[in-house]
């Protein structure tokens, strides 16, 4: 089940009794009446609304103001008054199912306050969620993928039990994986090959695949297809120039190799001019690059940041990038 951050939008007023008058530290200021909400069994893709009820069981009036949450879930509406001593309000909340199977459970995170006062209100929701179409793989990972390969797999996507749900159409938003749909005997069904595309540089990469049905309570569903391309050689740190007194002492960053291969560093530069690099050791695993400021920058300059570009002698990976960002400390 993939997770995505909470998204609120909200109003909200300003309560100046709450910042003049003292408080029991230890007393609650907002109170849910049924913190908890048990939407039972639904198909998945139906969206699941509620609306919970608080309480301001203080002796002033405070704000609900955003907060966090866990995924698939959004506040539609709450208070943008501030709630009197003994006010009530309502909180209503959304949970998208498109994304989630079998017993969940989610809560959304508000906060309450009055003046220098906060407290929490979490709001749950938990059920079960019946699956409309049964995915293999699920998750698709492809886990740590070396730079320039190319791995795929064969997507299988066909109508859960009980479940007159059809594939009409999948799609995928991104432009680094082919999908290749194969003919399927069972209407409905929907089989393909899944490949990503050779890349030169190391990413994490997150991609949306959606799934649109038909015969069905829900019209889409959505799957995240996940893979972390690296190369063999990595730099064992980034670096942070920092004054020190007037000049910007360099620094020595080992390059090696994750499997102990054996190659030949070429090159080794700044795009920007900023740094000055030279290849000490040249060799991996224990090859050595050296940075030093070409510039130093003005009294409070902002900082800066690039990347050094090495070159090297492998077809693996003819090219590796450290970050680098120029700094300064606070003058006396």
């Amino acid at each position: 089940m993939g997770q995505r951050r909470l998204s609120i939008l909200a109003l909200c007023a300003t309560a100046a009794a709450c910042a003049s008058n003292d408080l029991d530290v230890s007393s609650k200021l907002v109170l849910a009446i049924e913190p908890n909400h048990d939407f039972g069994e639904v198909g998945q893709g139906v969206p699941v609304e509620h609306t919970f009820e608080v309480r301001n069981v203080g002796t002033d009036p405070l704000l609900i103001l955003p907060g966090r949450g866990s995924c698939g879930c959004a506040v539609s509406s709450f208070p943008t008054q501030p709630l009197g001593p003994g006010g009530q309000g309502e909180i209503a909340v959304r949970l998208d199912t498109s994304r989630m199977t079998g017993k969940v459970r989610q809560e959304v995170r508000l906060t309450a306050t009055c003046g220098t006062r906060t407290q929490e209100l979490n709001l749950g929701f938990e059920g079960t969620i019946r699956p409309l179409v049964i995915m293999t793989p699920d998750p698709i990972h492809f886990g740590a993928v070396a730079l320039g390969a190319s791995p795929s797999v064969f997507l299988d996507i066909v109508p859960a039990q009980s479940s007159a749900a059809k594939v009409a159409k999948v799609e995928l938003d991104d432009p680094r994986f082919d999908l290749t749909p194969i003919d399927s005997i069972e209407p409905g069904h929907y089989r393909a090959q899944l490949t990503l595309r050779p890349t030169e540089e190391e990413a994490d990469i997150e991609a949306l695949l959606r799934i649109e049905l038909s015969d069905a309570p829900a019209s889409r569903l959505e799957r995240f297809v996940r893979a972390r391309v690296r190369g063999d050689l990595l730099a064992t740190q980034n670096i942070y120039l920092q004054r020190s007194g007037a000049d910007f002492e360099p620094r020595s960053i080992p390059v090696t190799s994750r499997t102990g291969r054996r190659t030949l560093l070429t090159k080794a530069f700044d795009p920007l001019g900023l740094l000055n690099v030279a290849i000490v050791d040249k060799e991996t695993p224990h090859a050595l690059v050296r940075a030093q400021v070409a510039h130093p920058l003005r009294r409070y300059e902002p900082a800066k940041k690039g990347f050094i570009e090495i070159e090297t002698a492998s077809a693996r990976q003819p090219r590796l990038k450290i970050a680098y960002v120029i700094g300064e400390q606070s003058l006396p």
